[in-house]
């Protein structure tokens, strides 16, 4: 969705919203780029970003794929191969524990990459400190998240 005008003279407004929509999902794909970059120079392979935010969306202990479905708003199918996606490159493993799903963990190699993604985002908060202070980056955080409240209660 650009922010320019199209040739066909219908009436096209300039929204702060559509703005902040752009930017911010500009951020979150470049940002799941350079953590990608980042991890596959650190022999992780076959690692993206939408890998990373299935990855994201687990807790460390016991995970259901129809919560992270829910939670990343994809189907149940897309989530169970995704999670047999990263089963067979040894980053998680499926175990039944008593309940009508298997329950999803991370591998030792699992732990060990969302470890590395951790140490390589600190490096890329150095790119923030760089240009911003602590007090603006807060500001920052803070707006990000007023915003994001009022979308959820207007969503309701």
């Amino acid at each position: 969705m650009s922010t320019k005008f199209t040739n066909k003279e219908l009436p096209m407004v300039e929204s702060l919203s559509l703005q902040v929509f752009l930017n911010t999902g500009s951020i979150h794909l470049n940002m799941g780029r350079l953590l990608a970059q980042k991890l596959e120079a650190r022999g992780y392979k076959n690692i993206t970003p939408p890998i990373l935010q299935f990855l994201g969306a687990m807790e460390c202990g016991p995970n259901y794929a129809a919560d992270i479905a829910r939670y990343l708003n994809i189907s149940r199918q897309m989530a169970g191969k995704t999670v047999k996606e990263l089963s067979n490159l040894g980053y998680l493993e499926q175990r039944d524990d008593g309940s009508r799903q298997k329950a999803i963990f991370f591998t030792d190699k699992g732990q060990k990459l969302i470890s590395d993604a951790r140490a390589s985002l600190l490096e890329i908060d150095g790119y923030l400190k760089k240009d911003y202070t602590k007090s603006q980056i807060d500001q920052m955080m803070s707006m990000i998240a007023g915003f994001d409240k009022i979308l959820k209660t207007e969503q309701l």
